[in-house]
């Protein structure tokens, strides 16, 4: 297991189903019911990949502003680990939202059926509660005792 994966796999797939693919050693097409609901599309030949990355993330771009899209991010990702935090957690963040300028910009633009133009970042308007999560200091690498035959 690598890049966190004995953390994420387990979570996104379920437990039997990770253990399977871990255990097994076989290669599965992304497409097998092993992965369940992992990957939002699978496209039939790789040359479609970036192009519809692209695409994907024009869409992004045009539609949901920077600071939401951090936002949420930062939510899933950082979360504080309880539905009660998180519904604490997210309910300030919200309510730091409602009336900022990208979020009337975003109705104004909804309304005159145009893409919205998003102007806000976190330097200047952060949630005060944020950031609510503790850094991790990793400190430093412990030293091998011995060079790595790696």
């Amino acid at each position: 297991m690598e890049s966190c994966s004995s953390y994420f796999l387990p979570r996104l797939i379920g437990f039997s189903n990770a253990s399977y693919l871990v255990s097994t050693g076989g290669v599965f097409p992304p497409n097998s019911k092993h992965f369940g609901d992992l990957f939002n599309e699978i496209l039939p030949d790789p040359s479609q990949v970036l192009p519809r990355a692209l695409e994907l993330a024009s869409e992004i771009a045009e539609n949901v502003s920077p600071t939401s899209q951090y936002l949420n991010r930062a939510l899933m990702w950082r979360n504080p680990g309880t539905a009660e935090e998180a519904h604490l957690l997210e309910s300030a963040v919200i309510c730091h939202t409602f009336g900022s300028e990208d979020q009337k910009e975003g109705v104004k633009a909804f309304f005159e059926k145009r893409k919205p133009t998003f102007r806000a970042n976190l330097d200047d308007d952060p949630p005060v509660n944020m950031p609510w999560w503790s850094e991790v200091d990793t400190g430093r690498n412990p030293k091998a005792k011995a060079p790595s035959k790696l």
